[in-house]
């Protein structure tokens, strides 16, 4: 790809996040669980890694999102914000070097596992934030539930996106 239109197609995502980010705060999740949010924003960072744009520029991605996203959501240098930045980063990075170095896994696998470092990295993290507290980590589980099915509709919906491209899409 043309290094102008790669660098295009990654402000475009960027874009894209950072907007899904601000719109997926004012949509509260149906259940009673403080803090967990929907994780739509993550699908151009999932778009990003299945298109094979590398790891860098899912990194830039993510990064963008959460820092852009908080800033206008109100949320920067928050515990909040920490916790997202550190696991979209570490998920963006995974993500994209899956794809280069297990080219077999699939865009489920990738988002799959996206979702349970991300979330395995914000509950280390809100440790860290809270001195080591257990209560934070009898969260976890709820985590990766909710993170596993939105990982899976994000697979989906990125599948869609990737089919309607004419891309080859494997979920």
């Amino acid at each position: 790809m043309v290094k102008s239109k790669k660098l295009s197609n990654i402000s475009i995502l960027t874009g894209i996040a950072c907007a899904m980010y601000v719109v997926e705060s004012f949509i509260p999740l149906p259940m009673p669980l403080p803090g967990v949010r929907w994780g739509f924003s993550n699908l151009p960072v999932l778009l990003a890694a299945v298109l094979g744009y590398g790891i860098l520029p899912c990194a830039m991605i993510a990064f963008g999102k959460s820092f852009i996203g908080a800033l206008l959501s109100g949320r920067i240098a928050s515990a909040t914000f920490f916790m997202g930045l550190s696991g979209s980063l570490a998920s963006a990075l995974f993500m994209g070097w899956l794809k280069k170095h297990v080219p077999k896994v699939g865009t489920i696998g990738i988002s799959e596992l996206g979702a349970l470092l991300n979330n395995t990295v914000q509950i280390l993290i809100a440790g860290l934030i809270l001195g080591n507290s257990r209560a934070v980590f009898y969260y976890y589980p709820y985590l990766v539930l909710i993170g596993t099915v939105t990982a899976y509709l994000l697979a989906v919906v990125s599948d869609i996106f990737l089919r309607s491209m004419n891309h080859d899409a494997k979920v």
